[in-house]
């Protein structure tokens, strides 16, 4: 953060962020978030997998929604968990949607600890066996802090969050 009241958010992965905080830098990890496969309900991965593994998921192709030239935080993911030779990147998301319907691929995504749905009958998740540590939170300087709008926000948000199912 370049700019003393900035915010940001950090999407961290088996504290990758460690190294980067400062004594100047505050990071307020909400929880930790469970990370799933996403598949289409009539794909053959859907058919034959109720739990899978990093290492089986290295030979399928995976579809990531990616709607800038940003480094997305699931195309991270997969970098990091050594996902990285079957990525298919797709900057539209009724392209997304499109592709991932007709059941080739599989994407990675977020499960919130409360979720009851995924809003689609057709894409079921799949848990990942492997323990895959990951927070979502907000990041700020120290010198942030004593600004209302900032630390509202962050109150503000943490409610949010913690009443949302998703």
């Amino acid at each position: 953060l370049t700019d003393p009241e900035a915010l940001g958010f950090v999407f961290n992965i088996n504290d990758n962020i460690t190294p980067l905080l400062t004594n100047e830098l505050i990071y307020y990890p909400m929880e930790d978030i469970s990370i799933v496969v996403y598949a289409h309900r009539s794909s053959q991965f859907a058919k034959t997998h109720k739990t899978t593994s990093l290492k089986a998921l290295t030979n399928e192709s995976l579809l990531i929604f990616k709607p800038s030239a940003i480094v997305s935080p699931i195309e991270t993911l997969a970098s990091h968990c050594g996902l990285s030779q079957n990525i298919y990147l797709v900057n539209n998301l009724h392209g997304f949607h499109a592709i991932f319907e007709n059941g080739n691929f599989i994407t990675l995504g977020v499960c919130h600890k409360n979720a009851t749905t995924l809003h689609n009958d057709n894409i079921v998740s799949i848990p990942i066996r492997d323990k895959i540590n990951c927070t979502l939170g907000p990041i700020i300087t120290k010198e942030a802090l004593p600004n209302p709008f900032i630390s509202d926000f962050i109150d503000y948000f943490f409610k949010q969050y913690n009443s949302t199912l998703y």
